[in-house]
């Protein structure tokens, strides 16, 4: 809770008692050559009594921090480092960006902004034509260079770059989320899936196409999107000709070559490419069926079984002959009517009624049947 203004006080000089160091503070520090305890003594610095060895040196780690915050009890080398730490509690950011509305606490990090409007990037990496805007990102970029990734995960073999990074895997181990949607009971490892996630409740869809008007809810749907206009597919199959707008399409295309089937059924022998097809194959074990048609009471195994039998309610016939122009509902009866116009020579015409069945007729005709007159099944 942070106190009103009126309630901070000045920095305050640690009095003499109140500096003297207690036993776990006591210097424990050995002589780096010997290895031997160095010989320590007091000596009165200016904001207090700072501990020096016997050539007088005063190591920066055992300097007395003698200025004390009265709100959280930090304390500070000088009252300087004490001022600007007081900021934190008013909430006062003095620095202000002359560019825009942006406020900041210190003058580094104002002048560190102020970049992000100049365009200058002072810090370039020695090893590639990468430049940063801070030191820091710097640093970062060049362990891909050195391939040193120095934050190990203590419970895997895992290392990582950054250690936001360790952070982040760890949860994958204790199963904490601590990122809680506040409109529905989902939890999340990382904040951006949350944020991901909040547009679903709010339809907000902020990465728009600049070539059609289709918007998305990630950037990366749109990247993937943008290149159906572009016709650029950047994954090229190694093994053959074949090349993909995405990665995934890729590697399951690759199974076709290796023969590999790596989604088992755990119920019987069947595997399968695709992890949707198994999942769809489990259906027919649990007899569910989740695609319900809601202007009857029947159901499905899978969506297309369901928006075939929609046809049925609608009437619509999406498949053509090509040969006389007549509308089939579903395929299988569209291919086996065209084998009866191939079977009997019948041309391809123009917007001219069928002669032939559409559907095997219920009882033998006199002149001619589809049917096999021994077997009943049709004649090819």
């Amino acid at each position: 809770m942070l106190r009103k203004e009126g309630d901070f006080s000045a920095p305050r000089l640690l009095d003499e008692k109140e500096m003297q160091p207690s036993e776990d503070m006591q210097l424990k520090k050995k002589n780096r050559k010997s290895g031997t305890p160095c010989k320590m003594r007091e000596q009165d610095g200016r904001a207090g009594k700072a501990v020096v060895d016997e050539n007088g040196n005063c190591p920066l780690s055992k300097v007395q921090k003698n200025f004390i915050c009265d709100h959280c009890y930090g304390a500070f080398r000088s009252g300087y480092h004490l001022k600007r730490h007081i900021l934190i509690h008013t909430g006062e950011k003095p620095f202000a960006c002359a560019v825009c509305d942006m406020r900041f606490i210190q003058r580094y990090h104002l002048e560190r902004h102020s970049l992000t409007h100049t365009g200058v990037k002072p810090y370039a990496c020695s090893m590639c034509e990468m430049r940063f805007f801070q030191r820091y990102h710097l640093e970062r970029h060049s362990l891909t260079h050195t391939g040193i990734k120095p934050y190990a995960c203590s419970m895997c073999d895992m290392r990582f770059f950054q250690r936001y990074h360790l952070q982040r895997h760890s949860l994958i181990h204790t199963g904490v989320k601590p990122y809680a949607c506040s409109m529905c009971d989902r939890r999340f490892f990382q904040r951006y899936h949350l944020q991901r996630h909040s547009l679903t409740h709010t339809g907000v869809k902020p990465y728009a196409c600049t070539m059609c008007d289709m918007r998305f809810f990630q950037r990366y749907h749109l990247q993937r999107h943008s290149l159906t206009h572009t016709g650029v597919k950047p994954y090229a199959c190694s093994m053959c000709d074949m090349r993909f707008f995405q990665r995934y399409h890729l590697q399951r295309h690759s199974l076709t070559h290796t023969g590999v089937k790596p989604y088992a059924c755990s119920m019987c022998d069947m595997r399968f490419f695709q992890r949707y097809h198994l999942e769809r194959h489990s259906l027919t074990h649990t007899g569910e069926k989740p695609f319900a048609c809601d202007m009857c009471d029947m159901r499905f195994i899978q969506r297309y079984h369901l928006e075939r039998h929609k046809r049925v309610h609608s009437g619509e016939k999406p498949y053509q002959c090509e040969r006389c122009q007549q509308n089939f509902s579903r395929t299988d009866r569209l291919l086996r009517h065209r084998r009866l116009c191939q079977g009997r020579g019948v041309a391809k015409v123009e917007a001219q009624p069928c002669s032939f069945p559409q559907e095997p007729p219920q009882a033998p005709p006199t002149t001619w049947s589809p049917l096999h007159p021994a077997t009943g099944r049709l004649a090819v």
